[in-house]
């Protein structure tokens, strides 16, 4: 093969690699956006059970927020501690 060829092909990896890696990262964020948190309540506003990513405190250990909650709370500094985010639901 000669060196148009082989640009050519390696044009196509880098192409079906893009194609793929972005496939993968939207399946997973579909994943996150619809994951349920079953049994586990929004301290903010008492959603229950928590849809999406989950927003569970560092210190605290029954304080959860939804997404929607731990924007405004990130907003007006309401809670003080550090909140671990939740992607995937735990089941028991």
């Amino acid at each position: 093969p000669n060196k148009v060829e082989n640009d050519f092909q390696q044009k196509v990896k880098e192409v079906e690699n893009r194609y793929y890696n972005n496939y993968i990262r939207k399946s997973r964020i579909k994943k996150m956006n619809n994951e349920e948190h079953t049994g586990v309540i929004c301290q903010g506003c008492k959603k229950n059970p928590i849809i999406g990513i989950r927003y569970k405190c560092s210190v605290c250990p029954n304080y959860n927020l939804c997404e929607n909650c731990e924007k405004e709370n990130e907003e007006t500094d309401g809670h003080p501690h550090i909140f671990l985010k939740i992607y995937t639901a735990i089941i028991f």
